[in-house]
């Protein structure tokens, strides 16, 4: 796996909190508000690179389609 930036690591810490929290993925929405980035297309093409890393993968959950991987 390559390196991470380091708004790539907050982002895959806050959705790892997300779900250790509440037992669900969130919705790129609310990671918008838990990260401050200002756009749900941000949101994408920041987890983007993560997921060609191996880091996340896609689901098919309809409100957030990364899963963190252990």
């Amino acid at each position: 796996m390559g390196k991470l930036s380091i708004r790539q690591r907050e982002m895959i810490g806050a959705i790892k909190r997300h779900v250790d929290g509440k037992g669900y993925l969130s919705a790129y929405r609310e990671l918008t508000e838990m990260v401050s980035v200002k756009s749900v297309p941000s949101i994408s093409g920041h987890l983007d690179k993560p997921n060609a890393k191996g880091y996340t993968r896609s689901t098919s959950n309809t409100y957030c389609k990364r899963k963190c991987l252990s």
